[in-house]
């Protein structure tokens, strides 16, 4: 269960040129370090120091060239690059002495990018004398590892009206890759200053009242209580409503939602404005950073939502059996996920394509690593992540599919295919449905994958550093013929779900699917393949899928939005249910504890629950079938007085009507109906 209503005290905000306060000081570190002093702390001076990086590109030994997305990094950055040193590493970045005399709001900004495993620290002090120092930012527990991330904190209790500030930031680890710091700023703060920072929600949903929930930030010197908010729909379906005992201390953040519901009751891009005023019932300093926007689109109909998993693995890598073995968890549990393996990342073998090397150079640099729909999840810094291995419980794969799958998207998929076993030649006609006005840079393609591929050598033989790994959890013990220290390689290992080819090219092509479809509006383009004689026809399966592309790779607009798997000769659609109208039953309260609403209705994956709780109530939440057989239950817990959201997975649901029942311990409180139609 999600508290919306939620004061959080975090001081990471991963966005750049928020900030309108006036500047005291600031360092890009254009050309050099401008003044600033880099030392060794090592014992006899020679683990290593902060150096300036000239450009945007970071040289790593282990990862190859990457790129920090600071504003300013073609210009140049400080960075401590620890990977590939075996030494122990201690080195400080010391900046001048920075006069913050008539300040009475003091805050600090600075662009990041921290990439470690565990063992480093990183670390931010503050001094007024160069001597004595106080830690004010923990890197590895406050950071958020994006590229870029904005740090932000208030610093006024240490630097208001003092002469000499200076700032140190602290490296430490062992061979553990790196911390890059840019765009240092010390600012004068403003008394009151709020900032929208976001509408949230998703982007696409069924025609409901949808609940308006936001995201503010405090960018004023002093702690804010109270501020009013509007939204409009457009201009229109203006909604005003003051927000009470915030606490919200500078720079932190912290999520609200409207008690009233925004009426999205007609198929269309919506453009939702949020607008902040009136903190603490004063004058706002900045008008500038008042007014967050989002535009959710209302579908008429809600397609079926599957993901696709995009793993990548060799032959050569030692870790890649645990790949598979993830990859086989998320189909054994989630009937929705649709695996494709790619075979680079860590090097090539006999499976590898063109295609292959083309993906990888875009998505990652390692193996096994997997693009769960192409999104960029929190704490990762490329689209392919990592995942536990061999003797963990973990899966951070499965995790990432079961986070999407409740995700509306805004077309669904039919295809279907015919294949002559004499030429060998397949067509494959694909269409994209979509269900609403939607715009961008949608690309329509289609995976050739092979299952049961079994080759002889080693561009096949499936390398494992697993066969002495003595934990329960091994399925892979004891598998393989020692071919080096620590690394046996497995003779006539079965690769699943390898990728063959990209009917489109890797990327699509533009003009398919228009910059702005229609409601009900089918776009179509057949593929023609001939299969090479050593592809088994009888294990080919085509996976055509739409997205949004963008050449950024990590942009975040390289979203797939819905994927479909077929064997050959054969036709699928994970096509929309035609729109059934039932409103939910809304009974009230027997003692004015709740009040809930439920949407979308009907419904495919997954069902909303929104409330407020008037009084601490223990509630439990239960769904019945038509049959009154209990189906679900979200056993009880105890709700402080607050605004919350609910979600229901029915992805496992059949068709049919359903109720859910709320209940403050054995009081039912409220019943609601709902419909699944797939």
């Amino acid at each position: 269960m999600k508290k919306y209503l939620l004061a959080t005290l975090g001081l990471i905000f991963s966005a750049a040129g928020l900030m309108a306060q006036s500047t005291i000081y600031s360092q890009t570190f254009g050309g050099s370090f401008n003044s600033w002093t880099t030392v060794d702390n090592t014992s006899g001076g020679t683990a290593g120091k902060w150096t300036h990086n000239a450009n945007a590109t970071i040289a790593s030994p282990s990862y190859g060239s990457q790129t920090n997305g600071s504003p300013t990094a073609a210009n140049g950055f400080a960075i401590m690059l620890s990977d590939g040193n075996t030494n122990a590493v201690n080195t400080d970045l010391i900046s001048p002495a920075i006069n913050c005399t008539g300040h009475t709001y003091v805050g600090l900004q600075f662009s990041q990018w921290l990439a470690v495993y565990s063992s480093a620290t990183a670390t931010v002090s503050i001094s007024t004398d160069a001597t004595n120092w106080t830690q004010i930012y923990d890197g590895l527990s406050a950071s958020t590892f994006a590229n870029p991330e904005t740090v932000q904190f208030d610093i006024s209790s240490y630097a208001a009206n003092q002469a000499t500030v200076y700032l140190k930031f602290n490296y430490q680890a062992t061979n553990d890759l790196w911390w890059s710091v840019d765009d240092i700023k010390v600012l004068d703060l403003p008394a009151l200053d709020v900032a929208t920072l976001s509408v949230n929600g998703d982007d696409y949903i069924g025609i409901s009242n949808f609940p308006i929930t936001t995201t503010i930030q405090n960018q004023g010197g002093t702690v804010v209580n109270d501020v009013t908010l509007t939204y409009d729909i457009g201009g229109a379906d203006v909604t005003t409503q003051t927000f009470h005992g915030l606490t919200l201390l500078p720079f932190a953040t912290t999520s609200v939602t409207f008690t009233a519901k925004a009426p999205l009751t007609t198929v269309a891009a919506n453009t939702i404005n949020v607008t902040a005023s009136a903190p603490n019932g004063g004058t706002d300093a900045n008008s500038a950073n008042d007014v967050a926007t989002k535009v959710v689109t209302t579908l008429s109909h809600v397609p079926v939502k599957n993901v696709l998993v995009e793993e990548f693995s060799t032959a050569v890598c030692g870790y890649c059996p645990g790949g598979a073995t993830r990859v086989s968890e998320i189909v054994a549990a989630d009937a929705y996920a649709v695996p494709v393996t790619i075979h680079a990342g860590f090097y090539t073998d006999n499976m590898t394509t063109a295609d292959d090397n083309t993906l990888a150079a875009a998505f990652t640099n390692a193996a096994p690593t997997a693009c769960i729909d192409r999104i960029l999840f929190p704490k990762q810094t490329q689209l392919a992540i990592g995942v536990s291995g061999m003797g963990s419980t973990a899966n951070e794969w499965k995790d990432a599919v079961e986070a999407r799958h409740p995700v509306t998207p805004p077309v669904s998929i039919s295809a279907s295919n015919t294949y002559d076993n004499t030429s060998r030649v397949l067509s494959v006609t694909v269409t994209a449905n979509f269900y609403g006005p939607v715009t961008g840079n949608f690309r329509m393609n289609c995976y050739v994958v092979e299952d049961s591929v079994v080759g002889s050598g080693n561009g096949y033989d499936q390398h494992s550093y697993y066969h002495d790994s003595p934990t329960t959890l091994n399925p892979w013990l004891g598998e393989g013929t020692y071919i080096s220290s620590g690394t046996y390689g497995i003779a006539g290992y079965v690769h699943n779900h390898v990728e063959r080819k990209l009917l489109d090219g890797v990327w699509g092509v533009a003009g398919v699917i228009p910059a702005t479809t229609a409601d009900g509006g089918s776009y179509t383009k057949t593929y023609t393949f001939t299969l090479p004689a050593g592809y088994n026809d009888s294990h080919v399966s085509i996976v055509p899928f739409v997205y949004e592309y963008n050449s950024n790779y990590t942009s975040g607009k390289n979203e797939v939005l819905n994927v479909l798997s077929l064997p050959l000769n054969s036709a699928d659609s994970n096509a929309a249910p035609v729109a059934v109208v039932v409103s939910g039953i809304q009974e009230p309260a027997k003692d004015g504890a709740i009040q809930v609403s439920l949407y979308p209705n009907p419904a495919n994956d997954v069902v909303n629950l929104d409330y407020s709780v008037a009084n601490t109530s223990k509630l439990s939440f239960e769904v019945y079938n038509v049959m009154g057989q209990l189906v679900s239950n979200i056993e009880e817990s105890t709700f402080a007085k607050g605004d919350y959201q609910t979600r229901i997975n029915t992805a496992k649901y059949q068709s049919g009507l359903y109720f859910v029942t709320v209940k403050n311990q054995s009081q039912v409180l409220q019943t609601l109906k709902f419909v699944i139609n797939r």
